[in-house]
C-alpha cells in the first residue's frame, strides 16, 4: 500500500524467485548509468559521508549507496557491513528503482518478494528496508541511498523526507563529479590544440589527428564551440581588391 509522503509501502505481490523487475528504459538507464562511469571505482569519503548522515538520521546500524547494473548491485559506499556486490536478483534496490519515490519494507519476512533472499534467512539477517532511488536529470534509477536494520521497523515522516532529500544531494554530487569531469576534458582539448599543428603551407588546411586535411575553419568549429564569421584583411584587401581597398583608405583620409 502506499504511505505517507509518496512512500511505497511493501505489498504481499510478486514472487521473490522469479526473474528480476526490470524499469521499461533498462537499456537507456545502463546507458546512463555507463556515462557516469562510477562502477568499480574506489570508495570516496564524500559518498561515505552520505550512509553515515543517512544512518544518524534514521537510526539504523547499516546505510549505503548501491549502482545497479545488468547482474548485480555494487557498493559505492557501505556503512555497517562489510561487502561489494550482491546478484541484482537478491536484492532490495531492484525493486526500489521501480519506485518513483521511496520503498520501505518494515519486515522483509512478511514480504513475500524478499522473505526467501539470503540477507533475510542468513542468521541475524535483514528484516527492514527503506530505499530512495538516485535518478538522473531523466529519470533513469541508477541504483539508491538506503538504509537497513535487523529488526522490523518504521521511520518518521520526517526521517522519509529526510533520506529522499540526502539520495538527491548524492545524485547532485554525481552530477558535479561528471561536469568537473567534462570541464578538465575540454581544458585537455585547449592545451592540446595551443600544441604545434601541422598546417599546409598552401591552402593552410590542417593535419587532424583523424589522419586527413581539413580546413582551418572546420578544425576550429569541431574542437570548440566557437562559431566563425567571415571577413578581410587590409593587406589581402590590397593584393585582391586595390579598388576597394583605395576607396576605403581614401574614405579613412577624409574621415
Amino acid at each position: 500500500m502506499r504511505g505517507g509522503n509518496g512512500t511505497v509501502r511493501s505489498m504481499h505481490a510478486g514472487n521473490m524467485n522469479s526473474a528480476c523487475p526490470l524499469p521499461i528504459a533498462e537499456a537507456q538507464r545502463l546507458d546512463a548509468l555507463r556515462r557516469y562511469r562510477l562502477l568499480d571505482t574506489p570508495r570516496e569519503q564524500c559518498f561515505d559521508d552520505f550512509t553515515m548522515l543517512a544512518n544518524s538520521i534514521c537510526d539504523t546500524p547499516i546505510a549505503a549507496i548501491s549502482l545497479i547494473d545488468e547482474r548485480r548491485l555494487w557498493f559505492k559506499s557501505l556503512a555497517g557491513l562489510e561487502a561489494t556486490t550482491l546478484p541484482r536478483h537478491q536484492t532490495f534496490c531492484a525493486h526500489a528503482i521501480m519506485h518513483p519515490r521511496l520503498l520501505v519494507v518494515e519486515d522483509a519476512t512478511q514480504d513475500p518478494r524478499f522473505a526467501g533472499l539470503p540477507q533475510v534467512t542468513a542468521d541475524h539477517g535483514l528484516r527492514f528496508y527503506a530505499g530512495a532511488p538516485l535518478r538522473d536529470e531523466e529519470g533513469h534509477a541508477l541504483g539508491c541511498l538506503f538504509v537497513v536494520d535487523h529488526e522490523p521497523r518504521q521511520l518518521s515522516a520526517g526521517q522519509l523526507a529526510a533520506l529522499q532529500t540526502l539520495a538527491g544531494k548524492v545524485m547532485t554530487e554525481i552530477h558535479y563529479r561528471v561536469l568537473t569531469a567534462a570541464l578538465a576534458l575540454s581544458w585537455e582539448e585547449i592545451q592540446a590544440a595551443r600544441g604545434l599543428l601541422p598546417i599546409c603551407c598552401h591552402c593552410k588546411a590542417i593535419h587532424s589527428e583523424e589522419d586527413h586535411w581539413e580546413s582551418v575553419e572546420s578544425y576550429i568549429a569541431r574542437q570548440s564551440e566557437t562559431e566563425l564569421s567571415h571577413g578581410i584583411c587590409d593587406d589581402c584587401l590590397q593584393v585582391h581588391h586595390p579598388k576597394v581597398f583605395q576607396t576605403m583608405r581614401d574614405r579613412r583620409k577624409a574621415a
